[in-house]
């Protein structure tokens, strides 16, 4: 249990969360503040240490909790008037969420990938495969705590189409909202730089976009930058290779702040994204906010927010494609004005103001 609101209201929420940095949990910051100021919310989230996660200590959590659930919580839960759930990043769905009697919303913004989607499974190495065996139990677990959910509220068609096939069930589209910078500093100077953003590892693609660059001729070849709320330390050392081997001038960073990561949008030109089957990609908006024109694979939930002036979208994760698109951008000042301009246009359309209203109609429904 995290927090209790001081503020009194005749309704009560209990919500539950255990996100990572990231956009899912930007999402959860802005829904939290805006129902403590209408509700008296109570938070809760897995009792377990992030110091003792290893693999065995996850499914005897995820065991105990699925079946024998602590009754002080789930009575403390079924006090509520409605339940809100988000991701744990252990077990996916609120693991005890089969047990709660009060109504239940279910942020889902993607399923457990590992299990259902091929692309997913194709790039997993022989330990992972087997690690994922042994995590079969917590694949039924999520089934059944997704399934008992009264509301599933997704980010995009894609992942909507992605639950329908794991679960059986559907669920309510909410694209995430985005906050438009009021004001960026003069005294921020554009460079001649790229950026994607996103955890460091496979899934996101990112060598596609150092072997892109490497392609650029070298006069007008880009920095490359790539920000993650997270590393797989060895797929990180082979992109840094990768660059070295192609003379890309590439910076990665890890875990840093939200105004650092603001500043590097804001000194940035194009972004760059190339993820496998992305559900949704929330750092697609993030960089529309900043005016960020986009180079993408035509492959993510995010394709369904972009159109034929927010920059490039490529079929294939291609590098030669995606180079052809970057420097195509770059290389017509006209044409890069145009999408910068649109770019912002349509990210203020996804306003968070439009998201807290659907929720609470939602909310207002299943009283």
């Amino acid at each position: 249990m995290i927090h209790i609101s001081d503020r009194m209201s005749t309704k009560k929420i209990a919500i539950f969360q255990n996100l990572p940095t990231g956009g899912g949990n930007t999402i959860y910051e802005e829904i939290k503040r805006y129902l403590d100021s209408k509700y008296k919310v109570q938070v809760f989230s897995d009792n377990i240490s992030n110091n003792d996660v290893s693999l065995i200590n996850i499914l005897i959590y995820s065991f105990k909790n699925f079946f024998f659930p602590k009754k002080r919580i789930i009575d403390e839960i079924n006090s509520s008037d409605i339940f809100i759930g988000f991701h744990s990043w252990i077990t996916k769905s609120p693991i005890y969420m089969r047990g709660i009697r009060i109504p239940k919303i279910y942020f889902c913004n993607e399923t457990m990938r590992e299990f259902y989607e091929y692309s997913h499974k194709k790039i997993q190495t022989p330990k992972e495969k087997i690690i994922n065996f042994i995590r079969l139990p917590l694949k039924y677990f999520n089934y059944i705590n997704t399934r008992s959910s009264d509301i599933i509220i997704s980010d995009s068609k894609k992942t909507n189409i992605n639950i329908s096939k794991a679960y059986g069930v559907t669920s309510k589209i909410i694209y995430p909202g985005v906050n438009i910078p009021i004001y960026r500093s003069r005294s921020i100077r554009k460079k001649n730089q790229i950026i994607s953003v996103g955890a460091i590892n496979r899934l996101k693609g990112f060598e596609v976009i150092v072997k892109s660059t490497g392609m650029i001729p070298k006069n007008r070849r880009p920095k490359l930058l790539i920000v993650g709320n997270g590393s797989n330390i060895s797929y990180e050392k082979y992109l840094i290779k990768l660059a070295m081997e192609l003379s890309v001038d590439l910076s990665i960073k890890v875990n840093i702040s939200n105004k650092q990561l603001n500043q590097h949008y804001s000194e940035s030109q194009l972004f760059v994204y190339t993820p496998i089957e992305e559900p949704f990609g929330m750092v697609v908006l993030e960089a529309m906010s900043y005016g960020l024109p986009i180079v993408a694979s035509n492959t993510g939930g995010y394709t369904e927010i972009l159109d034929k002036k927010t920059g490039i979208l490529v079929e294939a994760r291609d590098p030669k494609l995606i180079s052809v698109a970057i420097k195509t951008i770059l290389g017509n000042k006209s044409l890069y004005n145009t999408y910068a301009k649109h770019v912002k246009q349509v990210a203020k359309r996804f306003s968070y103001n439009r998201v807290l209203q659907q929720l609470d109609n939602i909310i207002h429904h299943l009283q």
